[in-house]
């Protein structure tokens, strides 16, 4: 059916049992987002081939704009595995996964939340237990889990641990333990702004420099900044250029370039 009461906007009329039927097509997918990066459909599908098959088997479909895919799967399984199984990583990037629902917006859609690796150096290896490393993994975020070698404490250079964060926030630098500070490092986060703390734009593009700038009248210098946990916003998506770049910060800050995992060669003990 077809509204023509506006002439130059004609409004599309969906039935109730029709828009069942379409939505059952989709119903059980799987959305994927590659954080910070766009990632052709023919290079996406290579990766996901490596990471997934021969355990599973799953159709991929691209959607219109090239950041967002949707994944069907053969079994109730697979798509268990895949969403429960992470974190995933394509080129040095978080793959975001999601399930699909009947509100969902490739257009708009922001990723507020999403499970990364975090290294937390030097830490007292008396913590090497299950309890404590939850414990860690809640103090930055929802535990998810806990890397095998540190677990079995076989290696000592990092802890290592799995949590689900949420990227409208300041990232948690540091943790503090028996009156020390440990430094707490984020795997595959490529665009820290190191004013707030936040993921996914640089000083042009923080809400909370903005916000203190108009305070001051808009006058020029700098700014010390202040993180907030009421004034974050969802990550925008950025471009490779934009992703690869580190921002310049002045030393001494809470928030530092230390906080990013830069590709380093893997020491033993």
């Amino acid at each position: 059916m077809i509204d023509f009461s506006n002439e130059l906007r004609p409004k599309i009329m969906v039935t109730e049992e029709e828009m069942n039927t379409m939505d059952s097509r989709l119903k059980g997918g799987l959305v994927l987002k590659v954080l910070g990066k766009r990632v052709p459909y023919t290079i996406l599908k290579h990766r996901l081939d490596q990471l997934w098959s021969p355990n599973i088997t799953y159709t991929p479909t691209d959607l219109p704009i090239m950041i967002i895919f949707l994944v069907k799967f053969a079994t109730t399984e697979d798509r268990e595995w895949v969403l429960l199984g992470g974190p995933w990583m394509v080129q040095g990037h978080y793959l975001t996964v999601r399930e699909w629902t009947s509100d969902f917006d490739p257009w708009s859609t922001q990723v507020e939340r999403t499970v990364v690796w975090v290294r937390i150096p030097s830490l007292p290896l008396q913590l090497h237990c299950g309890i404590m490393l939850r414990r860690i993994g809640a103090a930055l975020g929802r535990p998810i889990r806990i890397d095998k070698n540190t677990g079995t404490v076989s290696r000592g250079i990092f802890t290592r641990l799995c949590s689900e964060v949420d990227l409208t926030k300041p990232l948690r630098p540091e943790i503090e333990f028996d009156g020390k500070l440990y430094q707490v490092e984020f795997e595959g986060l490529h665009l820290i702004y190191f004013g707030c703390g936040r993921y996914g734009h640089r000083k042009e593009g923080c809400r909370t420099v903005m916000e203190h700038k108009a305070d001051a009248g808009g006058l020029g210098g700098e700014i010390q900044v202040v993180p907030s946990e009421n004034d974050g916003v969802a990550a925008p998506e950025v471009n490779q250029q934009v992703v690869e770049e580190s921002p310049t910060v002045k030393e001494g800050g809470l928030f530092d370039p230390w906080m990013m995992v830069r590709n380093c060669v893997n020491l033993e003990l």
